[in-house]
């Protein structure tokens, strides 16, 4: 079983722009200082841009409550994303994707769909699912106004600059 917990907004930049700020995590703890994730940060020494695809970070996340350490799954233009967890027992692919969307006939993006989503498996997964136990639980809703409070903030910072 796969449960998904998913939020998007608009933000009125390129992607190119938007994955260039979103990759500023030195910058997480002051655009949402109270935010569901309060900081990123790279184990090897090399600017965020540069990671690749098993380079492992250190994050604080669900409001500083749980600190992870996940591992880079793709940086793309496209997307950024990390994954960790036991597997088989409870695993996530945490991802951002940076969506064009382009302007009626102009052919290029004038702004950006941030969809931030994570994939949950495993025997534990059920607790993000859409069964009564995971409803009891609100642990998805959680997850899912923690998504959309860090998106709106990082939105706000985002279209200041």
């Amino acid at each position: 079983m796969v449960a998904v917990v998913s939020s998007s907004i608009e933000i009125a930049a390129s992607p190119e722009y938007v994955r260039a700020k979103f990759l500023e995590f030195d910058q997480i703890p002051k655009y949402s200082p109270e935010g569901f994730i309060r900081w990123i940060t790279p184990d090897v020494a090399k600017p965020p841009i540069e990671l690749q695809p098993g380079d492992t970070m250190k994050a604080a996340v669900g409001y500083g409550e749980m600190k992870v350490t996940p591992r880079v799954a793709e940086n793309s233009p496209a997307k950024f994303a990390w994954d960790g967890g036991i597997a088989g027992i409870f695993f996530g692919f945490h991802s951002w994707n940076f969506n064009p969307i382009e302007a009626a006939g102009s052919g290029r993006a004038e702004a950006t769909l941030l969809v931030h989503q994570e994939e949950f498996s495993g025997v534990f997964s059920f607790l993000f699912g859409k069964g009564w136990i995971a409803n009891w639980l609100g642990q998805a809703e959680k997850t899912r106004i923690g998504f959309g409070t860090f998106n709106r903030d990082f939105k706000k910072w985002v279209e200041e600059k």
